[in-house]
């Protein structure tokens, strides 16, 4: 799972939580990227935008920290991890919780579900190995009305979409569904 050596570095995928002054309080970062996310969208009604939830599932593996010697996985394994995502569940009051999986996918979110599955033990019953799937609810401008830096960001967000949208649309004719035109 970790990039070739030749390879440049790759990017990594996780959290930003940004406190009620609109600074970021916390960042929780991915150990593995999610190899596949599932994207669904619910019209609500013609006049409002849709419901999206993204799901997607990480892995956490100590063997490499423990290989390196690393204290603070010695003693606890992947439960700093786990507890640094679980803590993102009791947001504070007017903090925004930010997911980010490159520059493109920058987004504010609220988690609705987290489901840990723990695998492989230390002799301290810490787990060593650890599979996460989380459901996201991307929040747009509508739920971030007490949070201008939530609005902001979904707003780039959205011209982001906008601008992919459109540079699609440009590649493509009517021909290429065979018409000449509607």
């Amino acid at each position: 799972m970790s990039p070739d050596p030749g390879s440049s570095k790759l990017l990594k995928a996780g959290f930003v939580q940004i406190d009620a002054s609109g600074k970021s309080s916390r960042v929780v970062v991915f150990q593995y990227n999610p190899e596949t996310l599932s994207r669904q969208l619910e019209a609500v009604s013609p006049a409002l935008p849709p419901r999206e939830t993204v799901t997607f599932t990480v892995f956490f593996d100590a063997a490499e920290q423990l290989d390196a010697g690393n204290p603070l996985t010695q003693q606890a394994g992947v439960l700093p991890a786990l507890s640094a995502l679980q803590i993102l569940l009791y947001p504070a009051s007017g903090s925004v919780l930010v997911w980010v999986t490159g520059s493109r996918q920058v987004t504010p979110v609220h988690i609705t579900t987290m489901q840990i599955i723990e695998q492989a033990f230390d002799a301290t019953l810490n787990p060593i190995r650890a599979e996460v799937t989380i459901t996201l609810r991307l929040l747009k401008d509508s739920d971030l009305s007490t949070s201008p830096r939530g609005q902001a960001i979904w707003n780039a967000y959205l011209a982001q979409l906008q601008q992919l949208a459109q540079a699609y649309s440009s590649t493509i004719s009517f021909g290429d569904l065979g018409l000449s035109g509607i």
